[in-house]
């Protein structure tokens, strides 16, 4: 149905370019699986786009959709994100559907490749932050901007989290 592709996916990427500050040159979607946001991200918001995906079919569809929508922007790592990040510096980390955030920044936290952590969560993003603001502490992240917005009747959150130097 397009009309809930249209606010079930791309209304996420109008959010996030609103926001200029999270235009950066080098980015990176974990758990792209069927390309959302990271494709979009890539077309409309500028900068290189990787898109980590850990399962081969789902990289594998994105490997032919790159090609498809000749989008040299983009490149597809067909692996975990956190080996990705072991011998890649990036400048931003998307996430959509992935985990919750206590286990993002557990996981996310220990990699020290990058600076802006952006999530895209559902309703009471507030609650699940107060269980992983400890866990974000303990490895130097820090909540830096909340955008709550509504998709249809839907709550949502952009979460903005950065790394303390």
């Amino acid at each position: 149905d397009p009309e809930e592709y249209f606010w079930n996916q791309l209304w996420d990427v109008r959010e996030f370019c609103l926001h200029e500050e999270l235009r950066k040159p080098r980015n990176l979607d974990i758990g792209s699986g069927s390309g959302h946001p990271g494709i979009p991200l890539a077309i409309v918001s500028g900068g290189k786009w990787t898109l980590a995906e850990s399962e081969k079919r789902k990289a594998d569809f994105l490997s032919r959709v790159k090609d498809r929508l000749s989008l040299d922007q983009v490149d597809v790592v067909p692996g975990r994100a956190e080996v990705h990040l072991r011998s890649h510096r990036v400048d931003l980390i998307t996430a959509k559907a992935v985990a919750n955030t206590q286990k993002l920044v557990t996981t996310f936290g220990k990699c020290s490749t990058w600076n802006i952590f952006v999530l895209f969560k559902s309703g009471g993003f507030r609650q699940e932050w107060e269980t992983a603001v400890q866990p974000a502490q303990r490895v130097g992240l820090k909540l830096a901007a909340e955008y709550p917005y509504r998709a249809r009747e839907k709550e949502r959150t952009l979460a903005v989290i950065h790394r303390q130097r």
